[in-house]
């Protein structure tokens, strides 16, 4: 038994580096609260929607919604939606928060860019089967270079591992016993 549980924790701990750009930041969207909706983007780039005027207050939301995203850095590309306008005292605040901004007039939110596979690294469900302690279990089994991994949560559930994940802490692996 002792044997397996060290397997199976060797197993996670492999898996771990795989799944934490599943963990990644995703967008974040607030509402200003005078029809106008920020949403920050992993990549960089603020969208503003609804109609209105940009001001101090709205780039204050954009810089949250920046941050929030997971951005580092101090380049933003900010896209504004028809029926917005921007006023001078929004384009000044982003450049005298040591922002480099670059605005643009579309209807379109500028989405984040999908993340590049390394070339050759394909990775698809397949149909095998996990057994626990002899019985079948059937989490989603994804084929990638001819080895099969498991997402972390799957393992952990028939396990009885508590997988849980957070921002300021990272991947967290905790033995229900």
């Amino acid at each position: 038994m002792k044997k397996k549980i060290l397997s199976l924790t060797l197993t996670l701990a492999l898996c771990l580096g795989l799944a934490i750009p599943a963990f990644a930041a995703e967008s974040f969207t607030e509402n200003c609260g005078d029809g106008i909706t920020v949403t920050g983007y992993p990549n960089g780039s603020v969208s503003y929607t609804g109609a209105g005027k940009l001001e101090m207050d709205h780039a204050k939301h954009g810089m949250d919604a920046f941050w929030q995203a997971g951005n580092e850095g101090t380049t933003i590309s900010i896209s504004v939606g028809q029926g917005i306008t921007i006023t001078d005292e929004f384009k000044e605040f982003w450049s005298h928060e040591g922002f480099s901004a670059t605005f643009n007039d579309s209807t379109t939110p500028v989405q984040p860019e999908q993340p590049q596979k390394p070339a050759g690294t394909i990775a698809s469900p397949t149909n095998e089967k996990l057994w626990v302690d002899g019985v079948a279990a059937n989490p989603t089994v994804y084929k990638i270079n001819g080895s099969n991994y498991f997402k972390l949560r799957d393992l952990g559930d028939f396990l009885n591992i508590y997988v849980e994940w957070s921002a300021d802490q990272g991947v967290q692996i905790k033995t229900a016993w």
